[in-house]
């Protein structure tokens, strides 16, 4: 995209920086904006030019003025990154998607078609790709079915209370059985110590998984309650349209939330975990960045004066800092980072002019800075030499907030995808980019349709106006009478002659037609996908129709792994490691897996339904039944009403029976039972004794009697 008429950036290329990015140092008289289809253009007044000129030649200096080192650090590094990003013709690819997915022309090819008198019609194909695509991810990701989930580990650590416990067990009994004059062999004995452990291994699983249950529940709640998928809703309306999408946090905010107790309302405020859809055209990387995770960050702030001032006495804020912005604010209006395209932006956004000084322009960095650079803001460090993680908010050449980043994986909070993801780039290509060449050829024929349907719509007239009578009408209506006058050396000539232009709508329907399907291919969005077009072939049928469109959903996996591995995989693992760092209550272990799996959750989910399913019928046996006993049964038929999303207890035979004081294996009967000697002497001491089976040693416990052996007390 070239710079609009009337805006210069100084120098004679077009690509030439100015003293501060994005900002007109040359004495344009007018910015003329072009809306939709008007041909008209907005004029920037004087004054507002003039105060543009102004605040640009005074930022000229603004290093000269800068307090800090730090300050200016980040100042030029965000003018790097913003230049960077403008050079590369990342700002030009925003505008081009924007004006392909609102229906609108290039101000330049707008010109030339209303210079040439036709039709300005835009096909709008590709919002209706973007928004199908847009209406598939969120069909996989916000539905009841979540697409990630905390699995337990496999292989749970056993508690020392329950390991010390037995090794007291097995030591009670081989003592018991020498005072019976009974030895054990040493095999026998390891072979009691490996069964019991199995024994607790097993019913630490099942404890484990019932864990990370409770505890993806109250996780979930935790994004609900942080407008983490409104926010990914956003983040999948961008995913389509742009070269890239940004989803952000876990950021902390203060929550105030009002409830009604006894008729009374009362107010609780705490501190909570936020997401936000951050737009891509506010965000900036520094150059050459490959990889969000060591990458530095800019991202543009609006704050009202109200939000500046609700943050003095916060902690870490800068109160002086905050009130020199306040202050300079009505004088400067902290514009300064306006780009080019921010003008156009505005327009297409339904937004007021971007000149209007109703917000404050903020920049929120996060990156790696020297340590000379905190100690001039009281920050301590070991090394004035060694990189910081730091995040900091600055306006103009004031930093009213510096910190170090407690993010334990030291990563920017920031999570970036592409629909058509580049290796070895965060810039990716949406759906306009990648049929751009396709929408420029669906719109120049469908120009030519309109206009060949406006020309051909009715007869041409052709008059000769020597042959018309004076002052005689050359206007139609129906049954008018026509004024001419003969001419005696051509009787055969004709006053009026009607003819009909050819109509060539079927040939420009066929091109569009095919175009179309094209476009289909290349968006991998087809159009029955979206419920406004017919599939061909095996489409015709049911069954052929579902084939066609699980095929279909295949190509949209590629856009799936990019969404879980950029987003889901790294933005719930930090706010596992957050909560980790954070809670008191115990909510998880510190063992958990993170497993996300997107696109291939809900298949996977209807696999294993049906792999139970047939399981339960292979066990629908006496003989199995025995073998597994009915609390495992019971344990199956759970499991298939989780799946079904069934809010059922199935009875479990063994709950009934009672379980055993935490950490201890099941007991015998209290009769007295079989002890390690071998033989079906009743055990002096039952209540040390441990269960066997057909009074042989070393025999552990069935599965069924062990499923709470082995509990740790509660967390």
């Amino acid at each position: 995209m070239g710079l609009p008429p009337g805006v210069s950036l100084g120098g004679s290329g077009p690509r030439q920086a100015s003293a501060v990015p994005g900002v007109s140092v040359g004495s344009p008289k007018s910015i003329p904006l072009r809306g939709q289809g008007r041909g008209l253009v907005r004029v920037v007044g004087q004054d507002e030019l003039d105060a543009a000129e102004k605040r640009s030649k005074s930022l000229a200096k603004v290093d000269e003025d800068v307090i800090t080192d730090l300050a200016k650090h980040i100042r030029t590094r965000f003018e790097k990154a913003v230049r960077h990003r403008r050079v590369i013709g990342v700002d030009d690819e925003l505008i081009r998607d924007m004006r392909a997915y609102n229906g609108q022309y290039d101000p330049g090819k707008l010109a030339e078609i209303q210079a040439f008198g036709g039709s300005a019609v835009y096909s709008r194909m590709m919002a209706m790709k973007c928004r199908g695509a847009t209406a598939l991810l969120r069909n996989v990701y916000m539905n009841s079915d979540r697409p990630w989930q905390l699995e337990p580990t496999a292989d749970p650590v056993v508690p020392d209370s329950i390991d010390a416990h037995v090794k007291q067990l097995v030591a009670s009994e081989v003592i018991s059985a020498n005072r019976m004059g009974a030895m054990i062999p040493q095999e026998k004995v390891a072979e009691r110590f490996e069964n019991l452990y199995e024994a607790v291994k097993l019913a630490e699983r099942r404890k484990a998984a019932d864990e990370a249950k409770d505890a993806q529940r109250k996780i979930d709640e935790m994004l609900e309650l942080g407008g983490f998928y409104e926010a990914l809703s956003e983040f999948l309306a961008d995913l389509p349209v742009y070269k890239y999408a940004v989803i952000k946090g876990p950021t902390t905010r203060r929550h105030t939330e009002l409830k009604w107790v006894k008729g009374k309302m009362e107010s609780h405020e705490s501190a909570e975990f936020f997401w936000d859809r951050v737009s891509p055209w506010d965000i900036w990387f520094s150059p050459g960045a490959t990889n969000i995770k060591n990458t530095e960050t800019f991202e543009r702030q609006r704050l009202s004066v109200n939000d500046l001032y609700n943050l003095k006495g916060l902690p870490g804020y800068r109160d002086k800092d905050i009130d020199w912005i306040i202050e300079t604010y009505e004088q400067r209006g902290f514009k300064e980072w306006i780009q080019i395209f921010d003008y156009e932006r505005a327009l297409m956004e339904g937004r007021n002019n971007a000149l209007d000084d109703t917000y404050i322009n903020a920049v929120e960095y996060h990156g790696y800075v020297l340590g000379r650079y905190l100690q001039e803001y009281g920050i301590k460090v070991d090394d004035p030499l060694k990189p910081y993680f730091i995040t900091a908010w600055m306006v103009d050449r004031k930093i009213f907030k510096a910190m170090l980043n407690p993010a334990p994986r030291l990563r920017v909070p920031y999570y970036v995808s592409s629909f058509d993801k580049q290796p070895g780039s965060l810039f990716g290509n949406g759906i306009p980019a990648m049929a751009n060449d396709l929408t420029d050829v669906i719109n120049a024929t469908l120009r030519a349709l309109v206009n060949n349907l406006s020309i051909s719509s009715g007869p041409q007239v052709t008059i000769n106006t020597e042959l018309m009578a004076p002052n005689a009408s050359t206007d139609l209506y129906p049954w008018k009478k026509w004024l001419t006058i003969s001419d005696p050396t051509n009787p055969q000539a004709k006053a009026v002659d009607f003819f009909q232009p050819d109509s060539n709508s079927q040939q420009l329907m066929a091109v569009i037609d095919k175009f179309s399907t094209m476009l289909d291919d290349v968006s991998t969005i087809p159009r029955y996908l979206t419920g406004s077009g017919q599939a061909g072939g095996a489409g015709r049928t049911a069954s052929g129709l579902s084939m066609l469109i699980n095929n279909a959903n295949k190509t949209l996996q590629n856009v799936a792994d990019n969404i879980d591995t950029d987003v889901f995989r790294p933005l719930i693992g930090m706010l596992y490691d957050m909560i980790m760092l954070t809670d008191t209550t115990g909510m998880l272990r510190g063992d958990e897996n993170i497993v996300v799996d997107g696109v291939r959750q809900a298949a996977k989910q209807e696999q294993d339904l049906s792999r139970q399913l047939e399981f339960l019928n292979l066990i629908n046996n006496p003989n199995y039944q025995a073998m597994l006993g009915p609390g495992e049964t019971a344990r199956v038929l759970q499991s298939i009403a989780d799946n079904l999303g069934m809010e059922i207890k199935v009875k479990n035979p063994d709950d009934a029976q009672g379980a055993p004081p935490p950490g201890m294996p099941p007991q015998p009967p209290a009769g007295g039972g079989p002890n390690p000697t071998g033989n079906n002497t009743p055990n002096p001491n039952p209540a040390q004794s441990a269960p066997g089976a057909g009074g042989q040693p070393g025999i552990p416990p069935a599965p069924n009697a062990a499923a709470n052996a082995g509990q740790p007390p509660p967390r």
